[in-house]
C-alpha cells in the first residue's frame, strides 16, 4: 500500500455508533487526504463484505463487541486481500 505524491487513501468505515460515524465523516473530509468510500453503522458480515467489494485501501471497523464470525471474516479478508489495511 505504498503511496507516492498526493494520492488519496481510500477508506471504508464500519462504525456501529451513528454519532461517531457522523463525526468521522465530517472530520475526514476536512483534515486528511482520504477518499471516503462509505460509512456503515452495520457491522454484520454482509456490511463487511460489501465494504470489501469496494476495494478500499483501509477498512476501519469500530465495534463494542467483536463476534467470532467477524473475526473469522477479517482473517479471510487478510488472506484474500492482503492489500487492504484492517484497523
Amino acid at each position: 500500500m505504498a503511496r507516492t505524491g498526493s494520492q488519496d487513501v481510500t477508506l471504508y468505515v464500519l462504525e456501529e455508533q451513528g454519532a461517531y460515524a457522523e463525526v468521522t465523516k465530517g472530520t475526514l473530509h476536512v483534515t486528511t487526504p482520504v477518499t471516503l468510500l462509505g460509512i456503515s453503522t452495520d457491522n454484520d458480515l454482509g456490511a463487511i463484505r460489501r465494504a470489501v467489494s469496494l476495494h478500499p485501501d483501509v477498512l476501519l471497523l469500530s465495534t463494542k463487541k467483536l463476534r467470532r464470525q467477524v473475526i473469522e471474516e477479517l482473517e479471510r479478508i487478510r488472506e484474500r486481500s492482503p492489500d487492504i489495511g484492517l484497523v
